[in-house]
């Protein structure tokens, strides 16, 4: 730090002392802010002064800042800086890591549908399954613990984060195949649409009945859109209830008391300090239009099924009939979507699985972690 005036005057000095301040922070591992490296400056300038106006003969002591005095406050102003950036890191700014390939995807638009299927590959002559569980159990944090408690936690304790993930599901009412089709959209969004989760809640309730539901900010070109969404899995072969249990949740979607349920759940969970700002911030208000949320509504759809192709084992060209089977599937879900739902943008997405052994495995692993 310097103390006498530099080429410049009192503006070059203080300019050249914060520079120090932001070099420090970042030699600490923190970054730190301009506005905050500026009231640490000033703190900084009153010790100083107050040293300076120390009699020397009266108290001594206090005219000298010693070395070791100054390195126990500077180190207590990096907890500070510490806890500062804590209380608004952007937790879900990270690069994610991928797991699926894309095998087929399709766009309607009249109406305004897709649908995107994902392959988790064989490895090996077997399918991934167990690649698949560690994937999906590593974003367990995310759907379960706020954005609060992620930013308080450092990245080296990622597995307590998900012991504790687990601990709070055993006080709710959420299964473990519920849990297993919720983290399949989740982390399908994230990735590939590069989505930031509004609440880490994984219930919300219409009436009666109960939906899993996962609520996340989508960029797009033309603005941010809110995707609300639901997944469902199935053990079996038969898709007619999984299709018409999709259909009815869908409805829900065009119901405004649901959603304003939705919002209202969002608004009590949602945590704006640790995502980042976004273009539609506005239809979150308590007051606003539920109007302005249904203009920027879309509806993913996760529906991982029991696949013919997949239990018949690894083929040089089995992607070929996966892609004819997904289309079949997709085909056949939306042939059960009643004409209201035309003015709904529903996203499709199918996740091809080995059913049974897959639920198995994921419930094994889940008790392990």
């Amino acid at each position: 730090m310097l103390w006498e005036t530099v080429g410049g005057g009192i503006e070059a000095l203080r300019l050249e002392n914060l520079n120090s301040l932001l070099r420090l922070a970042e030699a600490d591992g923190e970054c730190l802010l301009v506005s905050a490296a500026e009231q640490i400056y000033d703190d900084l300038v009153v010790l100083a002064v107050t040293a300076g106006d120390a009699s020397r003969v009266q108290n001594p002591s206090a005219k000298v800042i010693t070395k070791g005095a100054i390195t126990a406050w500077w180190k207590q102003q990096v907890v500070l800086i510490r806890q500062r950036n804590q209380s608004f890191v952007k937790v879900y700014q990270f690069a994610t890591l991928g797991f699926f390939t894309e095998i087929h995807r399709i766009e309607e638009t009249d109406p305004i549908r897709s649908m995107a299927s994902y392959d988790a590959e064989f490895d090996g002559g077997a399918w991934r399954k167990d690649d698949l569980c560690e994937y999906l159990i590593d974003w367990l944090p995310e759907i379960s613990l706020s954005a609060r408690v992620l930013a308080q936690t450092p990245k080296l304790e990622a597995r307590r984060q998900i012991h504790r993930a687990i601990e709070s599901f055993d006080r709710s009412r959420i299964d473990e195949e519920a849990l297993l089709a919720q983290l399949l959209l989740h982390a399908i969004l994230r990735h590939y649409k590069s989505s930031e989760p509004l609440t880490c809640k994984l219930f919300s309730v219409a009436g009666t009945t109960a939906y899993e539901m996962n609520a996340h900010i989508v960029p797009s070109p033309t603005g941010d859109e809110l995707w609300l969404g639901q997944s469902h899995i199935t053990a079996t072969r038969d898709l007619a209830d999984v299709a018409s249990a999709v259909a009815a949740a869908l409805a829900d979607t065009l119901d405004r008391d649901f959603l304003k349920k939705e919002r209202e759940i969002i608004l009590q969970l949602r945590e704006p300090q640790h995502v980042r700002s976004s273009t539609i911030d506005g239809i979150f208000d308590r007051h606003s239009k539920l109007d302005d949320l249904v203009k920027v509504l879309n509806v993913p759809v996760l529906v991982a099924y029991d696949s013919a192709v997949l239990a018949a084992g690894f083929a040089d060209d089995y992607v070929t009939h996966l892609q004819a089977e997904v289309e079949t599937t997709y085909q056949f879900i939306t042939n059960q979507f009643s004409d209201a739902l035309k003015k709904v943008r529903i996203h499709v997405f199918l996740v091809p699985v080995q059913g049974p052994e897959l639920l198995d495995e994921f419930k094994l692993r889940l008790r392990r972690a």
